[in-house]
């Protein structure tokens, strides 16, 4: 999972135009901090967990999360895992990662697929990336993070045209 989001750190931004160019949308983090996790059954092995505030316009209609957090099931610091949290401090659960399998995975059996050669943009083959995560809604590629992403309740698709990563 670190391939695909270590770069969402403060100073980081993404810009998205939709597909006929009407909107654009940025993606920044703040509030970034990070804690050490311990397996409860194995206390040698530890794992840091690190949490963001994420702000963007249209990846979300329903309500604003507030929190990522890209942290680890319960004790197993072998299974790494995203999710979010709205202001209320409510919890919604993600997808998952481990170091046995090669793609992103929730729980109960969906395994997300890894394409490689994504054309992001099909008018333009600059922006063509070896490998990506085809997540639900997103596409994240290692050391990109978030490339394009269709918001909730919307047949809309953003596609990333400028970044930064510090």
């Amino acid at each position: 999972m670190e391939r695909y989001f270590r770069n969402y750190i403060p100073g980081a931004w993404w810009v998205y135009l939709n597909r006929d160019s009407t909107k654009r949308d940025s993606i920044w983090v703040d509030n970034f901090k990070t804690k050490t996790i311990t397996d409860d059954i194995n206390d040698c092995l530890s794992a840091d967990e690190v949490s963001f505030d994420f702000h963007s316009m249209y990846y979300y209609f329903l309500f604003k999360p507030k929190k990522f957090i890209i942290g680890y099931n319960g004790s197993d610091v072998s299974q790494s895992q995203l999710y979010y949290e709205d202001s209320t401090g409510k919890q919604y659960p993600g997808f998952y990662a481990t170091q046995n399998k090669p793609n992103f995975y929730e729980i109960g059996g969906i395994d997300y697929p890894v394409i490689q050669n994504y054309q992001l943009w099909s008018n333009n083959s600059n922006y063509i990336f070896p490998e990506v995560s085809v997540i639900g809604r997103i596409v994240v590629a290692p050391d990109f993070g978030i490339i394009q992403y269709a918001p909730t309740n919307s047949s809309d698709t953003f596609s990333l045209i400028k970044f930064h990563l510090p």
